[in-house]
């Protein structure tokens, strides 16, 4: 887990008196909620109230902070045991608590710990998946089993699902700056799924390779203001160097260890708040597929969305993932840098909340697109096992 104070390339604040604006929340969260809070759900408690920070520069012009989380090999939820004393001081401070929040307009709620998941629309979803490249680019087919798993689960869950095959550079470029543009007042959120090949910083099109960032820099809140205070999430299926990871044995310690104010209607939130970026791998490494099956984490991922995609928070959801991503193994006798090697995808996150959509059994069934192949979907053959055969993305 790595907490950076400020997003790259931007200020950390801090209070002349008090302190930085990231301590000071981490002192006071952790000192009152502590107990029985796992360590994800306090970390977006920290977020919600940095998000209510502000301050003022020279010019009198106002400025937030928007602090950055990263989860590697983060695979289970961490819950600390404070001392007694702490104990009964953060009970105290929860009884005092003003219970959860749902809003049924579409204003930003600061006080509520959970994005509000009742608009009218769950929110499009696009899915861009790329099986054919340019000879130039000197890149292997991809199959269409990975798209196909994840439309389904995402249809399920009621978006709009919308893919794109094959497309250009431009054309991608082209889409998003357009959906950026339009009005999503009355959706939840935003999904975006990228499946291809990839390096380092850069995933290929069909013709040229994009920068990771050119995919989400059009939906900050700056640039797209009917989707700020809502969540952003962003799935990324592709290499991200050719680093291998060959694994590290431990003993199995399972049997020990326990998994386990008025607010204005011109409220400021950070402008990169409320992003998910979840990629396959970590930073430099493969990322792993079977030839039939299809990737290790979009395979994972479906399964998760199918099983907790709508009574879970999602960021301890993508944490699920990274554990059943990491107890696959590459089977490649033929090439030993690839053999028995392992994955770990790696979760980017700068939510306040919690993003849990059918909450307390809640969920708007109108989003719900009951279509024939969907009630038949349930009948299908579970083809997510792991296969031994395996290739790169």
């Amino acid at each position: 887990l790595i907490i950076n104070a400020a997003k790259p390339g931007c200020s950390s604040w801090r209070d002349p008196v008090k302190g930085s604006w990231l301590i000071t929340s981490l002192c006071d969260v952790f000192n009152r909620y502590a107990v029985n809070t796992k360590l994800s759900e306090l970390l977006k408690i920290v977020m919600n109230q940095m998000s209510l920070k502000e301050a003022e520069d020279d010019g009198g012009k106002k400025i937030k902070q928007g602090i950055d989380i990263t989860l590697r090999q983060w695979r289970k939820d961490l819950f600390f045991l404070p001392s007694q004393e702490i104990s009964k001081y953060s009970k105290k401070q929860k009884a005092k608590e003003d219970p959860i929040e749902f809003t049924k307009n579409h204003s930003y709620n600061s006080k509520s710990k959970h994005y509000n998941m009742k608009h009218e629309k769950r929110g499009k979803a696009f899915i861009f998946n790329h099986m054919n490249f340019k000879k130039k680019l000197n890149l292997k087919e991809r199959s269409q089993t990975d798209c196909m798993a994840l439309k389904e689960s995402l249809d399920q869950m009621g978006f709009k699902v919308l893919v794109h095959d094959d497309l250009k550079k431009c054309e991608i470029v082209d889409i998003l700056e357009d959906a950026a543009q339009k009005d999503h007042t009355n959706a939840d959120c935003l999904f975006v799924a990228f499946l291809s090949h990839g390096e380092n910083g850069i995933v290929y099109a069909k013709d040229l390779q994009i920068s990771t960032e050119k995919l989400w820099e059009n939906f900050t809140s700056d640039k797209c203001p009917s989707l700020a205070g809502k969540p952003k999430i962003f799935v990324i299926n592709a290499c991200r160097g050719n680093k291998t990871d060959k694994g590290q044995r431990v003993s199995n310690r399972s049997a020990v260890e326990n998994d386990c104010s008025k607010q204005k209607n011109e409220l400021k939130i950070p402008t990169f708040a409320d992003f998910v970026i979840a990629y396959s791998t970590v930073e430099g490494s493969v990322s792993f597929k079977n030839h039939e099956g299809g990737s290790w984490f979009i395979q994972s991922l479906v399964e998760m969305l199918k099983t907790e995609g709508k009574t879970e928070d999602w960021l301890s959801m993508f944490t699920r993932v990274s554990q059943k991503v990491a107890e696959y193994e590459s089977h490649v006798p033929d090439n030993n840098n690839m053999d028995k090697c392992k994955q770990i995808p790696c979760t980017h996150t700068t939510l306040t909340k919690k993003i849990i959509i059918d909450h307390n059994g809640e969920d708007m069934q109108s989003k719900i697109k009951k279509t024939s192949s969907m009630r038949t979907s349930n009948n299908k053959e579970d083809t997510s096992d792991q296969q031994v055969d395996v290739r790169l993305e």
